[in-house]
């Protein structure tokens, strides 16, 4: 399975995002490419919405093309969280969205593929990198 992202991203947070998204992709590519999660999905597609409100599509789009085997998720992350993030922070919102990725993947029961099994090791493979979210009672919005 491959990850690819690209994005719908306000200039004002355009580089800091494209920093965040190119660590996060390769990463997680590099560990994709030692796993097999199935045969059902070879393409996880996602393309966070980061925008002002108001501003760019105004709903989420989530489809899984069966012959391609290809998941698009494209997905709002909060713009004003986004900008006000930390680095680490902002890897962590682009994981977060990622795992909803999966998520819907779970939901659309794509066939031959192990969803719950890539969730909890991207988890933490994410707790690794230093991309886990923060327990709770810690955790910055």
């Amino acid at each position: 399975m491959r990850l690819w992202m690209s994005g719908e991203i306000w200039h004002e947070i355009a580089e800091p995002f494209r920093l965040a998204q190119l660590e996060v992709e390769s990463a997680v590519n590099k560990w994709l490419a030692e796993r097999d999660y199935g045969s059902g999905l070879v393409e996880l597609a996602f393309i966070p919405m980061v925008t002002p409100a108001g501003i760019g599509y105004p709903s989420e789009r989530k489809s899984f093309h069966r012959k391609a085997r290809k998941l698009e998720c494209r997905l709002k992350l909060d713009y004003a969280t986004f900008a006000a993030a930390t680095s680490a922070h902002q890897r962590q919102l682009i994981v977060r969205g990622l795992l909803r990725c999966v998520e819907i993947a779970r939901s659309k029961r794509v066939s031959a593929f192990d969803a719950d099994r890539l969730i909890g090791d991207l988890r933490q493979f994410a707790a690794e990198c230093g991309w886990a979210e923060p327990p709770p009672s810690h955790r910055v919005t």
